[in-house]
């Protein structure tokens, strides 16, 4: 072999053997499976997206729909643009906690920006605006709009199981019972990492959870009704026992969330405290072992309100 022929034969060499290097270091983005939960700061109110490893979206609630004391529409100005900006194109399951405006106000624009799969109510009828409005929607696109009760699972990917915790009674046993009472409560997990959303869940719907001897623990409490008094209770909390507790309030809200007593008992705890108020969007990364977490999280320069 001519010193030539060496050369080429050695370069291949070479080349395969860093390529080897290569696969063996890197082994496919892909293969590096994520769950993504973004509590969005969307001001006074509350809205929770969830990307699965698989691509499956979720959305819990869209926020406020405006209102005399603010012209700002969530969904229009906050949810839909994060959405579009994270390349969504479609929403498989909307979770509505309650119709309340500062829960359910941004879900008709929602609803009107994306192809939706199916919708997820708490089954407690209401007039407002936007609620009627979501209804309408769903009716003209053909949506389904579903009424789970504890103990249902909401079908969104193979490996990350969504679990109903409340109501705890089905829905023709429900008349009596206020809208806080009706509360559509959610538990994600995948693998090691778990998320409970409380929506406004007071003290009474806590209790009934607890009651039920379902699966609390979670790594993430997005603690309940914006930090109110009348959720978070102490015997909740530590049923929960979270490693971190996620507040969505606005900034200087004229109900004065969080109030003072959930915001000391949390401060009397080991658990992280995040704010959406100081914190802006939290993103929260987890590969079913492990999470991280992101605060101020944006894709883009945009700065939201």
């Amino acid at each position: 072999m001519n010193r030539s022929s060496r050369f080429r034969a050695g370069f291949l060499t070479m080349a395969l053997l860093l390529t080897g290097l290569l696969i063996f270091a890197f082994p496919a983005a892909a293969e590096i499976d994520q769950l993504r939960v973004i509590v969005i700061n969307v001001r006074q109110g509350d809205s929770t997206l969830v990307i699965t490893p698989s691509g499956k979206t979720m959305l819990i609630d869209a926020g406020q729909s405006g209102s005399r004391y603010s012209p700002y529409y969530a969904g229009r100005d906050t949810v839909v643009p994060l959405l579009k900006s994270l390349g969504i194109e479609r929403v498989d399951a909307i979770v509505v906690t309650h119709p309340h405006d500062d829960h359910v106000g941004g879900i008709p624009d929602v609803i009107e920006a994306f192809p939706v799969g199916t919708i997820y109510d708490s089954g407690y009828a209401h007039t407002i605006t936007a609620y009627e409005r979501m209804l309408e929607l769903a009716e003209e696109k053909e949506i389904p709009v579903k009424v789970p009760i504890a103990g249902d699972l909401i079908p969104l990917c193979e490996t990350v199981t969504v679990q109903v915790l409340a109501p705890t009674v089905p829905l023709e046993r429900r008349g009596h019972l206020s809208i806080h009472d009706n509360m559509l409560v959610v538990r994600l997990e995948y693998g090691d990492f778990s998320f409970i959303n409380t929506g406004d869940a007071e003290h009474s719907v806590e209790d009934l959870m607890m009651a039920s001897g379902a699966r609390l623990r979670s790594t993430v409490l997005n603690t309940g009704h914006h930090g109110s008094r009348t959720s978070t209770g102490v015997n909740f909390f530590y049923a929960v026992n979270p490693e971190v507790a996620v507040i969505s309030a606005g900034k200087r809200n004229r109900f004065d969330h969080p109030h003072w007593e959930v915001a000391n008992r949390l401060r009397k705890t080991t658990t992280r405290k995040l704010r959406t108020d100081y914190h802006g969007n939290i993103l929260f990364e987890s590969d079913g072992r492990t999470y991280d977490v992101t605060t101020r999280f944006y894709v883009d320069d945009r700065e939201e309100g």
